[in-house]
């Protein structure tokens, strides 16, 4: 006895429009526009500080210990955030001014 797949075992790629295939069918292999809108870019960059101080201000009005230590290990974790976000938009804006510097032409970005 041969055993032989049918059609319905191999793999097909998806016909169902998803967010990087809105037009169904095959992926096309343009890339997505680099430009943000107002809201991605905001959820692309949060204010760790001010979800920090929220953090903070939710741990003082905490009445029980383990929710206060929870709000402070988050504001920990955002002011960690916020350092890090910190250092890489010092180095992006540092790496920017190089390329600038050798390349003139090349437009700043900002």
């Amino acid at each position: 006895m041969t055993w032989n797949r049918t059609s319905a075992a191999r793999w097909r790629p998806s016909t169902s429009p998803t967010p990087n295939n809105r037009a169904g069918g095959r992926l096309c292999s343009r890339s997505p526009s680099p430009t943000l809108s107002a809201q991605e870019a905001t959820l692309a960059n949060p204010d760790y500080r001010a979800l920090a101080a929220q953090a903070h201000s939710d741990a003082e009005s905490a009445t029980l210990d383990n929710v206060r230590d929870r709000f402070l290990r988050a504001e920990s974790a955002w002011l960690t955030m916020a350092r890090r976000q910190d250092a890489t938009d010092a180095a992006r804006a540092r790496r920017d001014a190089e390329t600038h510097a050798r390349n003139p032409t090349v437009p700043e970005e900002g």
